[in-house]
């Protein structure tokens, strides 16, 4: 007996489910294999497009095995990224004291020159009398 013949049943939505997750799972990994492997700057192009004929002819297989054979490096390459990006955020987004409560690895916070800069473009047209000490913002 086949096991589709039979229909629209409970068993062949089930395999119909697991089939889609398969493939969303498949395609996930195939993006994270894929952009690692170009981050990469220790392998020749050569070895990357061996890398990517490997993937697309033996699709899990490709994966699993890139998987298995540089976790490693991913690992390290995945954790430097976000440090990068973590460093980024903190020395663009953040005042200098939050910044210096969270604590910064790499540098020390340094203070910021234009604290008006944060403020939309509008809002930092301020008129140009001095005398006064209130500031009116013009829009």
């Amino acid at each position: 007996m086949l096991f589709f013949a039979e229909g629209f049943t409970f068993r062949n939505f089930l395999a119909d489910a697991f089939a889609v997750f398969m493939f969303v799972l498949w395609f996930w990994l195939l993006i994270i294999v894929i952009s690692d492997l170009f981050r990469r700057h220790d392998i020749s192009g050569w070895v990357k497009a061996i890398w990517v004929i490997a993937l697309i002819v033996l699709p899990y297989l490709g994966i699993f095995a890139y998987m298995i054979t540089q976790s490693r490096g991913m690992a390290e390459r995945s954790g430097q990224q976000a440090q990068q990006a973590r460093d980024e955020w903190s020395a663009s987004a953040l005042p200098t004291r939050s910044r210096s409560l969270i604590g910064s690895r790499n540098q020390e916070p340094s203070p910021i020159r234009n604290s008006h800069n944060f403020a939309p473009s509008w809002l930092r047209r301020v008129s140009a009398d001095t005398s006064s000490s209130k500031r009116f913002y013009t829009c």
